[in-house]
C-alpha cells in the first residue's frame, strides 16, 4: 500500500546563517560606494572619519568613552533617518567612532588591510541592524504575510481536515496495483489469509511489551521483523475529513478506509487491532493528533501564529532580495563555492 507523504511545515533554515553571511560580504565590497550604512555618511576610511571629528567646529554635545559626539554628526544622520531616536542616533556614532579608532590603533599605517577591516565591521553592523533591529514581524508588511498564508504547505497549518501521524507494522500482498485489482485478485486474498496469524502473533507480542512512545514502537517493529520477514515498518500521516464519505477524501484511492478508522479507533498514543486493506495488513500507531482547524487569515490568532512560526522564512527572503539587489547595483560576483569552503562565522566574527 503506498501511503502519502506525511505534510512538512517546517522550511528547513539551516542555510540562513550561511546567506546572512554572503550578504554581509557583499556589503563589505560595496560599501565603499555609500551604500545606506547606519550612520549614513561615514567616509570612505577610518583616517578620514577621526580627521573629520578632530577638524570640525560643530558643537560638541557630549563626550561619551572619551570621543566627541557633534551636533553636525546627529542632525546628518537624523535627516537620513528621521524616525531614528536620538539617543540611537548617538549610540551608531559613537559606535563609528570608536571602530575608527581601532582600526588605526590596529595599523596605524592606514593600510589597505586597515581600510578593509574597517569596512567590514561597517558591513556587518549594518547587516546586524538591518536583520535584527530594523527588520521585525511587525515591520512586513500585511500582503506578505497573506502571500505566506496562502503558500499550499503553510496554508495547511491553518486549515485542514483531521490529522494523524502513524507508524504503520504492515505486510504487503499488492503493490502498485487499484483498490479493485488488488481486491479482486485471488493470490492477494490468499496472501492477506496466510499472514494474518502473523498479524495477529505482532499485535500480541505488542501488547505484552506496551511501547509507550513512537520510539518504543519502532523500536519493537524492527525489532519483531527478525521473526517476522514480511512485515516492514513505515510512517506516514495523513488527512481525513470522517464527516464526508471515503470517495469524497482527498487521495480516497490511496488510503484504505479500514485503515484510516482503524487509526481514529486507536485513539492518540495507542495502536490498533490488525486491520485488513485492500494492499495488505496492518497495525498502526497513532503518535500524533491534530483536530480539524479552518482558520482564517483574519484571525487575529492566524497573524499572530505565521509571525511567530514563519518570520525565519520571510527574513530570509527579504535578505535574499536584498543581496540580489546590491548584487545588481553594483554589479558583483559571488562565488558559492569558495564562500562554501571558508568558516565565515569564525572569520567575520558576525553573529546573528
Amino acid at each position: 500500500m503506498t501511503n502519502p507523504p506525511p505534510p512538512n511545515y517546517d522550511v528547513p533554515m539551516k542555510t540562513w546563517n550561511r546567506r546572512v553571511l554572503l550578504v554581509t560580504l557583499v556589503l563589505a565590497g560595496a560599501c565603499s560606494k555609500s551604500i545606506d550604512f547606519e550612520p549614513v555618511y561615514p567616509p570612505d576610511s577610518p583616517q578620514a572619519m577621526v580627521a573629520s571629528w578632530q577638524q570640525s567646529t560643530s558643537p560638541v554635545v557630549e563626550n561619551r568613552g572619551g570621543l566627541p559626539i557633534l551636533e553636525e554628526e546627529i542632525a546628518l544622520l537624523l535627516e537620513g533617518q528621521p524616525d531614528l531616536p536620538r539617543e540611537q542616533a548617538i549610540q551608531r556614532i559613537h559606535l563609528r567612532k570608536a571602530l575608527a579608532l581601532k582600526t588605526l590603533e590596529n595599523d596605524p599605517s592606514g593600510s589597505f588591510r586597515a581600510v578593509a577591516a574597517w569596512r567590514s565591521a561597517l558591513a556587518r553592523r549594518h547587516v546586524e541592524v538591518l536583520l535584527t533591529e530594523k527588520y521585525t514581524p511587525d515591520s512586513v508588511p500585511m500582503d506578505v504575510w497573506k502571500q505566506v498564508y496562502s503558500d499550499r504547505a503553510i496554508f495547511l497549518r491553518f486549515d485542514h481536515a483531521e490529522l494523524h501521524r502513524v507508524v504503520d507494522i504492515q505486510i504487503i500482498c499488492c503493490r502498485g496495483g487499484t483498490p479493485d485489482g488488488c481486491t479482486q485478485d485471488p493470490q492477494v486474498q490468499s496472501c492477506k489469509q496466510r499472514h494474518m496469524e502473523d498479524m495477529r502473533q505482532i499485535h500480541l507480542r505488542l501488547t505484552e511489551r506496551a511501547p509507550r512512545s513512537k520510539e518504543e514502537f519502532v523500536a519493537l517493529g524492527e525489532e519483531l521483523r527478525t521473526e517476522f520477514p514480511r512485515a516492514i515498518v513505515k510512517e506516514y500521516s495523513f488527512y481525513y475529513d470522517y464527516a464526508k464519505p471515503h470517495s469524497k477524501q482527498r487521495g480516497y484511492n490511496i488510503l484504505d478506509e479500514n485503515v484510516v478508522q482503524a487509526a481514529k479507533k486507536a485513539g492518540l498514543n495507542a495502536f490498533s487491532e490488525p486491520v485488513e486493506s485492500f494492499a495488505g495488513l496492518h497495525l498502526l500507531y497513532v503518535h500524533s493528533h491534530e483536530p480539524e482547524t479552518r482558520m482564517k487569515f483574519e484571525d487575529p490568532e492566524t497573524l499572530r501564529i505565521l509571525k511567530e512560526e514563519f518570520f525565519p522564512q520571510v527574513r530570509n527572503k527579504f535578505a535574499m532580495d536584498y543581496l540580489r539587489d546590491i548584487a545588481s547595483k553594483y554589479q558583483l560576483q559571488m562565488d558559492e563555492e569558495a564562500i562554501n569552503e571558508a568558516n565565515w562565522k569564525d572569520l567575520t566574527g558576525f553573529r546573528l
